[in-house]
């Protein structure tokens, strides 16, 4: 077994795909876009790479193929066979836990009464431990009356405040502990736009039963949710399409939804907020992130005819809770 490394134009990303199932190589694609910084989620600051692993007999005809896409001169190094490379990805990624989320990428076993998800590495964005992807689980699992407990971490507590508002009829008041009141809803279908891993349409799919229509505008990320539904058992719940709006006809034909997950950038955000908006059914609800503290101003401005309900922050990101009455 080889190894190579090289930078990979993301226009040639599918042919690199098929060449590794042509070739039967392992292809490890690192894309800066789905990396974040304290700001936003981050623009790509260097190109796109691809990793290969190919055995000894298929790297040759592997190697030509890729000088054909303008890729010569590989350095290709040889792969430390007794290294124990499961151990060391599940050293990389313990399991964590949300609630009564139990977000795993090795499959270990989810303590008594938590939800286990399922999340491979792989391209899309959405493994949980980015604070808008566990803030849209807290968020989420706070209206059902379920569950408000924070990403497990050594991080600093998260700050919740919920809005009282006006009821509607898919809604009732109750009052929690503290004495602030929360809303319980109950959807039968959602919207999880901007999917990435579709890690919040499985939590909605798995834990609730009901279908949920994924939507990305990066045509990796859609094969991925549906990958990632196979794995944890719920394909008969989880539809994906590609999609950079939601005015999208695929995402429209299940509209209105009750609930909206929409965990994206700050900028399509704001210039998504009506058809996003436009989604939504009489009382529904719309989970947003992706956002810092200081843009929360933005977002409320973009969404001023919905009503906040909850907002969520930890480590300077927001998630915010709105609802159309």
């Amino acid at each position: 077994m080889h190894t190579t490394t090289h930078p990979l134009p993301p226009s040639q990303t599918a042919q690199a795909e098929a060449l590794a199932e042509l070739h039967a190589a392992t292809l490890v694609i690192d894309n800066p876009a789905h990396t974040t910084t304290a700001s936003e989620f981050a623009a790509p600051t260097a190109p796109q790479t691809a990793t290969w692993y190919a055995a000894e007999d298929t790297r040759p005809a592997l190697t030509d193929a890729l000088a054909t896409m303008g890729h010569t001169n590989l350095v290709w190094t040889p792969v430390d066979t007794t290294a124990d490379y499961v151990a060391q990805t599940a050293h990389l990624f313990p399991p964590l836990q949300v609630g009564r989320f139990y977000i795993t990428r090795n499959h270990e076993a989810p303590p008594t009464g938590c939800i286990p998800i399922q999340i491979p590495p792989n391209q899309a964005f959405g493994s949980g431990e980015h604070a808008t992807t566990s803030g849209c689980l807290t968020v989420f699992q706070h209206l059902l009356h379920k569950a408000t407990i924070p990403a497990t971490s050594a991080k600093p507590a998260s700050q919740e405040s919920v809005i009282p508002t006006q009821v509607g009829i898919h809604e009732q008041h109750q009052t929690r502990a503290a004495g602030a009141p929360s809303i319980q809803y109950l959807p039968t279908h959602a919207l999880d736009f901007g999917a990435g891993s579709a890690i919040l349409a499985l939590a909605t799919a798995t834990w609730l039963g009901i279908p949920v229509t994924c939507a990305d505008n990066e045509q990796p990320a859609v094969r991925i949710a549906l990958e990632n539904a196979a794995t944890n058992g719920v394909s008969h719940l989880i539809t994906s399409h590609h999609a950079d709006t939601p005015a999208h006809p695929a995402v429209m034909a299940n509209a209105p939804y009750p609930l909206v997950f929409a965990n994206i950038l700050l900028t399509p955000l704001l210039t998504l907020s009506k058809p996003l908006i436009n989604t939504l059914a009489p009382n529904g609800i719309l989970i947003l992130s992706g956002f810092r503290t200081d843009q929360e101003a933005d977002i409320l401005t973009a969404y001023t005819s919905l009503t906040l309900l909850h907002r969520h922050e930890a480590d300077g990101w927001l998630t915010l809770a709105l609802q159309r009455l």
